[in-house]
């Protein structure tokens, strides 16, 4: 039977009998989403190999814009705000201070010239005095954000401390809670789930099934007390408030809502922009990813970058070559 679903697919192809269909959640599937992952490196575009853009952590990431919009948007979970910094020089401010307080992440020394104390207490500058400074700009939910100041634990400073991308500063001078903002860095460096499984001392090797039991517990699945879900919980507890809150209702609305997010901004925002500026340009999207054919990769993840770019981030996207 699954042999000949997979020679029906493969004819399919082969004789132009293309389908497209979308889900009540926004999802595109069409021929290309269907066909087995391992079949896809044969496939050819005037006889030119494809190339496939994959965004790394993608639904954490997704979830990410959520939290981030419902705690500087008045506790709203409307997703794909335009966010930016209203006054740079704060932002420049905060990386000044970051440089100075912080202890060094880059090659695990730390900055002799704070106490310990000193690093308790001011190792993570507060989003309220920033968004003050800012004259309320963007207008926070002060009641519903945890405050998530880091313990004194060598690792614990470490984690707060170091920041792989400057609009993480940028988000913290928009008044992001501390929690979103550094959960939102591991998402776009791509270190989303390696950096739960060092928490959590699980091996590399096993990754598949730490995010396959991560996914079960919290993104998709009913409400359980698993380790990955309490570790998710002490770090980003308010990100881990958004999923609560999308859930409560229904445990299934968090994957419908991940899915329409994903398609809103890989349908309607990115394939839709390439289709009206490059229209002669190939794309199938494969729900989180764009294939394209190896001459257009770079422009088409041009745009991919710069649809990120205005909700105010950056992520790791992978360019596989399809063979």
């Amino acid at each position: 039977m699954r042999r000949a679903c997979l020679s029906a697919s493969i004819e399919a192809i082969r004789d132009s009998d293309l389908w497209f269909k979308v889900c009540p959640f926004g999802r595109v599937h069409t021929n290309v989403t269907n066909l087995q992952s391992s079949l896809r490196r044969f496939l050819r575009v005037d006889n030119n190999k494809l190339v496939n853009l994959d965004i790394r952590n993608a639904q954490p990431l997704f979830l990410g814009i959520l939290a981030l919009n419902y705690h500087l948007s008045a506790s709203c979970l409307t997703p794909f705000n335009e966010f930016s910094v209203g006054n740079r020089d704060i932002a420049d401010q905060m990386l000044q201070f970051m440089s100075v307080r912080m202890p060094k992440a880059n090659n695990g020394e730390e900055n002799t010239s704070t106490s310990s104390q000193e690093t308790k207490t001011n190792c993570t500058p507060s989003h309220y005095d920033v968004q003050n400074q800012e004259g309320g700009r963007n207008s926070t939910n002060k009641e519903n954000i945890i405050n998530t100041k880091p313990t004194t634990s060598h690792d614990d400073v470490h984690f707060w401390a170091s920041y792989q991308k400057e609009n993480t500063i940028q988000l913290l001078a928009m008044g992001a809670p501390e929690d979103v903002a550094r959960y939102l860095d591991l998402c776009q460096t791509g270190q989303f789930y390696e950096f739960l499984m060092s928490q959590a001392k699980v091996s590399v090797d096993k990754r598949a099934v730490f995010k396959k039991r991560l996914f079960q517990s919290l993104f998709f699945g009913k409400d359980k007390k698993t380790t990955e879900a309490n570790l998710f919980a002490q770090y980003f507890p308010n990100v881990y408030t958004v999923i609560r809150k999308i859930k409560k209702k229904d445990y299934r609305q968090m994957a419908h809502t991940l899915q329409r997010l994903e398609s809103q901004f890989m349908i309607r925002r990115v394939a839709r922009r390439i289709m009206e500026e490059h229209s002669n340009l190939f794309i199938a999207t494969i729900h989180d990813s764009i294939v394209t054919t190896e001459a257009n990769a770079d422009e088409v993840l041009g745009v991919m970058r710069e649809e990120f770019a205005k909700v105010g981030l950056d992520p790791a996207i992978n360019k596989e070559v399809l063979e």
